[in-house]
Order: C-alpha cells, then sequence, then structure tokens
C-alpha cells in the first residue's frame, strides 16, 4: 500500500529498488533436512551411510515429520540430545521386518554419532547452499557454533588376565 503523491515522485529507480526489496524479502530456503541428510548418506560408505541413515530415522522419530533445515537450531539439537538419551533401543528383524522397542538403552557412543552425523550434514549443506562470493547465505546461521557435540566415551579396554592368555596357549598346544 502506497500513497498516491508519493508515488508520483518515484523514479524509475526508485521502483526498481522497491521490486528488488519485495523478492528479496520473498524468498525463503527451504531445504528438506531429513532427504538431504539420505542424500548426504548416499555419498558415504556402507557401513557409514547406514550410520546416517539412522541417525536421519531418529530425528524423523523426534519431529514427527521431516524437519526443515531452519528447525536445526541450538535448542532443536538439545532437545533431540535428552530424547537421544531417554528414548529406548529399536530393532528391526531385516527377515521379517518386524520391529520391536527393547527395555535396553542406547549405547554410550550412539548420542555422539547422531550428533555428529548432523552436524556434518548442516555444513555441508551450508558448503553446498551459502556462495560467499555472491553474498547469497541462505543457511546463515550455525547452530554448531554455540552447542557443543557430547564428547565420545573412552572405549572400554576388555585385557585379559595373564591366566587367561597362559591357559588359551596351553590349550592350544595339548590340541596338537
Amino acid at each position: 500500500d502506497f500513497d498516491t503523491f508519493e508515488l508520483a515522485s518515484w523514479t524509475v529507480n526508485d521502483v526498481v529498488k522497491k521490486i528488488d526489496a519485495a523478492l528479496q524479502k520473498e524468498e525463503v530456503f527451504k531445504l528438506d533436512f531429513y532427504e538431504y541428510g539420505h542424500k548426504v548418506a548416499d555419498s558415504k560408505s556402507a557401513g557409514t551411510a547406514a550410520g546416517y541413515r539412522v541417525t536421519m530415522n531418529a530425528l524423523l522419530r523426534f519431529f514427527g515429520r521431516p524437519p526443515d533445515i531452519s528447525e536445526i537450531t541450538v535448542s532443536a539439537l538439545r532437545s533431540f540430545e535428552k530424547f537421544l538419551k531417554d528414548e529406548k533401543t529399536i530393532r528391526k528383524n531385516w527377515r521379517t521386518g518386524e520391529i520391536k522397542v527393547t527395555k535396553k538403552e542406547k549405547g554410550s557412543r550412539a548420542v555422539y554419532m547422531y550428533m555428529s552425523c548432523i552436524r556434518h550434514i548442516y555444513r555441508t549443506a551450508r558448503l553446498e547452499f551459502n556462495e560467499p562470493d555472491q553474498d547469497k547465505y541462505r543457511i546463515p546461521k550455525d547452530p554448531f557454533e554455540y552447542y557443543q557435540v557430547p564428547k565420545a566415551p573412552a572405549a572400554q579396554h576388555r585385557n585379559s588376565s595373564h591366566k587367561l592368555i597362559q591357559h588359551m596357549i596351553d590349550t592350544r598346544k595339548s590340541l596338537k
């Protein structure tokens, strides 16, 4: 809505500026993070891709629908981390397709793995869709600047005792 007297005083440059401003406001970047995560997973080796797909499925369970990249915020990441810690392990029988929720909690490295996959996918999207040389930042914010991915816990060392090793050696010798 513009005043008629105001319009009469506009130059061609003023009109062009107003149109450009309106077009820039309308351009809202949307990216289906779930679908993009699967695209990134497809570019990985089989084992790594499986981890990325599991992460995307957990994100889908958390949001209840495929999230847009704009929904990956610091508060969403913290809530998702809590969700992962509270959610029980889900097993799928690859023969029957039966899905079973167990009473077992996720492993200690699960949260680290899920969150680092999300961070990698997010930063890959920023590299692909932002064009700093043209001053186009479709994904301007990085929530991982303010959210720290939890450290992976140290692996448990399951050292065998001297007695057990000696017993294995002796058993092998007696079998010859």
